[in-house]
């Protein structure tokens, strides 16, 4: 995908760009949500743009009687506007990955605070609370007709202020496994005052009573056609689980989403599954 493409919808005057927009289940409902960065008169913005199908039952695959986004925001539209601690910018990226563990995807991004420094920021994938001003964008269909409960990205200064404070001046930062224990770690890529980079690496610590799954799928086709197993973009794994209530819970998610100038992704699937019963 080329770099500063994009496309103006007529209507809303939303400019959807390039620049990191990027599929997963947010929601633990099944289905595959969109994140995108837009282009508005009021500068750039973060919006979820949830699937309106639900993937409920034993069933993991299903098919959906129509297109499953809403790209217009108004009365009707199940899209939620991400209410942000700083500003986004054009080069601003995001990596989506599991950070506790419990199933629902975080999101990391980079953001410009008050000193116009750019900071690494992780948003927390939490429940919406009653006062939430994120959650005001759900219409009441969608609210009502929603199998699970309500849920936005928001910044949680315990967890993220470690990551944030590490670095003033973040090229990018992306999730990784450094080492391999299932907990995804944090690699940020600062620029120092001499114009040179640094790699830092921020290990996850945090310790739950949660599952977690890896997979990597592999393809002998390539471009070269000679028969090597090689990584695929967009390979999707879809599991189900039985939550400590006994109640199912389906889910998500895409190996290699993203193809844009600063996308640093893993190579395979790792996503935690929460409290389980360790049935998959």
């Amino acid at each position: 995908m080329p770099r500063n493409v994009s496309v103006v919808d007529p209507v809303s005057k939303f400019t959807f760009t390039d620049l990191s927009n990027l599929f997963r289940s947010l929601d633990f409902d099944g289905t595959t949500d969109l994140l995108m960065i837009v282009n508005t008169t009021d500068g750039f913005m973060l919006e979820v743009h949830y699937n309106k199908h639900v993937n409920v039952g034993e069933a993991l695959c299903q098919s959906f009687p129509s297109f499953p986004y809403d790209f217009r925001m108004g009365t009707g539209s199940y899209i939620q506007r991400i209410t942000l601690p700083g500003k986004l910018l054009n080069s601003s990226s995001m990596s989506i990955g599991d950070a506790n563990s419990d199933g629902y995807p975080d999101l990391l991004t980079l953001l410009m605070d008050s000193s116009n420094d750019t900071r690494a920021y992780l948003l927390i994938n939490e429940l919406c609370a009653v006062d939430d001003v994120n959650c005001s964008s759900y219409n009441e269909e969608f609210a009502k007709n929603y199998t699970g409960k309500l849920r936005t990205l928001k910044y949680d200064a315990a967890i993220g202020d470690p990551i944030t404070t590490i670095a003033t001046a973040v090229v990018s930062a992306s999730f990784t496994d450094i080492a391999f224990d299932g907990r995804l770690d944090i690699i940020v890529n600062a620029r120092a005052t001499n114009g040179s980079n640094s790699l830092l690496g921020i290990i996850n610590n945090l310790k739950e009573d949660t599952f977690f799954i890896k997979a990597l799928p592999l393809t002998s086709f390539s471009s070269e056609d000679d028969g090597r197993l090689v990584n695929s973009f967009g390979i999707t794994f879809q599991w189900k689980i039985t939550s400590l209530e006994g109640q199912y819970l389906n889910s998500v998610a895409s190996q290699l989403t993203q193809q844009t100038g600063r996308a640093l992704q893993l190579p395979f699937v790792c996503t935690g599954l929460g409290r389980t019963n360790n049935y998959l």
